[in-house]
């Protein structure tokens, strides 16, 4: 939606001042616009199934925002109680600053906590 904008304003602003621009032109604004979508904090990279009812769960690599919003409280909703319980502690510990740093290794946390539950990495065939 940004980059459909973003040509848009292109186009009115390039017709205002008499400039144009060649396809080639565009098709580079189009790609450089989508290289800074792809640069997100927080990419998906994957996804783990439950071993017995074959659930997907998303699995993103980088910066959690939600950790980040959420602290300790994002760990227990994700069923990662140890981890709750050494963020909650490390927060009281660094008044509080701790909760800056946790965002960075939460989606690695997530991740390793379904691998050690047995989630895989394909769904289970139903022979």
């Amino acid at each position: 939606m940004g980059e459909v904008v973003a040509i848009l304003l292109i186009i009115i602003l390039s017709t205002l001042i008499g400039v144009s621009f060649s396809k080639k032109q565009m098709k580079s604004i189009e790609s450089s616009q989508n290289e800074e979508k792809e640069n997100k904090m927080s990419k998906k990279i994957g996804i783990l199934y439950h071993p017995i009812n074959n659930h997907p769960e998303e699995i993103y690599e980088g910066f959690s925002w939600p950790c980040l919003f959420f602290g300790f409280m994002w760990y227990l909703v994700k069923g990662m109680f140890g981890w709750a319980i050494v963020s909650f502690l490390v927060a009281g510990f660094t008044f509080g600053i701790s909760l800056l740093v946790f965002p960075f290794f939460a989606n690695n946390h997530r991740k390793e906590s379904l691998l050690n539950k047995g989630y895989l990495s394909e769904p289970k065939s139903n022979k």
